[in-house]
């Protein structure tokens, strides 16, 4: 059982980057020279996924329009080389479809808009403004799965002043050190009362029974039921980096990071850092 397409949801508010956010998305704030997503996008294309379904809301009519082609500005940079193969690359490296959720009715909805462009198939669903740093991340995630042939969600190792913010899972080992059998998932606990310290982050390999169970909640409380009717859900800890992309913080340590390696301005990046710091 393999998957062939990834859900990206994208039709969140922003609220947290308010007021940059109020009438551009999120997900299309540069890191660098690229938006959020693009990032996002050519991570899923690089892992061999090449059907990428949106799911949008309002405000998102600009991320719609960077992943299609744009004529005029191809015409325009005619004999600027680097220029047009950095604008036009997108639109080969998957096929890109959009659906819309016209309301904000959290996440499991957000899903399950997409779902009439699965066919009883397995798919990979993410959240469109995390960013993962590390050994390939989409790809290992894609890899378990197939071995597994059960849901697997990615894990990361939070703080203990974040945890309230996660849905935090219990969890049993396996013999591998990074994998783990989840038990349950407890829907941002505080921190007294979390099961352990380990997070659901928004990157989720889901089957067709998981989907079959969305309705009006979110994606935590459809989980919880496939687990309460048997299913075995697993988890695997990525060690990596994560840039949470929707806070101001985590999308000004994501432009650091690909500023310090962006080979155009490195080095004077690097200078420019050592100067102020």
């Amino acid at each position: 059982m393999s998957i062939k397409k990834a859900i990206v949801a994208v039709a969140g508010m922003g609220t947290r980057l308010l007021p940059a956010t109020k009438a551009l998305s999120k997900e299309m704030l540069p890191i660098v020279d690229k938006p959020v997503i693009q990032w996002i996008a050519e991570d899923i294309s690089a892992a061999g996924i090449n059907d990428i379904i949106f799911v949008t809301g309002k405000n998102k009519r600009a991320l719609e329009e960077h992943f299609n082609k744009n004529p005029e500005l191809e015409n325009f940079l005619v004999g600027q080389k680097d220029l047009l193969k950095a604008t036009t690359a997108m639109n080969s490296i998957a096929k890109f479809s959009f659906v819309r959720q016209n309301e904000p009715r959290g996440n499991a909805d957000a899903i399950k808009q997409a779902l009439r462009l699965l066919h009883n198939e397995p798919a990979l669903v993410m959240w469109g403004d995390e960013i993962l740093i590390g050994g390939e991340p989409v790809k290992r995630h894609l890899e378990l799965f197939e071995k597994l042939r059960h849901p697997l969600l990615v894990l990361y190792q939070v703080p203990r002043e974040k945890i309230s913010s996660y849905g935090i899972v219990k969890v049993r080992k396996t013999d591998e050190s990074d994998l783990y059998e989840i038990l349950n998932i407890v829907e941002k606990p505080r921190p007294e009362d979390a099961p352990s310290n380990l997070a659901a982050v928004g990157r989720y390999a889901l089957t067709p029974e998981v989907f079959s169970l969305i309705d009006d909640v979110g994606i935590t409380e459809v989980l919880q039921r496939y687990l309460k009717q048997g299913g075995k859900v697993y988890g695997w800890e990525f060690k990596g980096e994560r840039f949470d992309c929707g806070s101001k913080i985590g999308l000004l340590k994501a432009a650091v990071y690909y500023g310090l390696r962006h080979p155009e301005i490195s080095k004077e990046f690097n200078e420019y850092l050592k100067d102020i710091v």
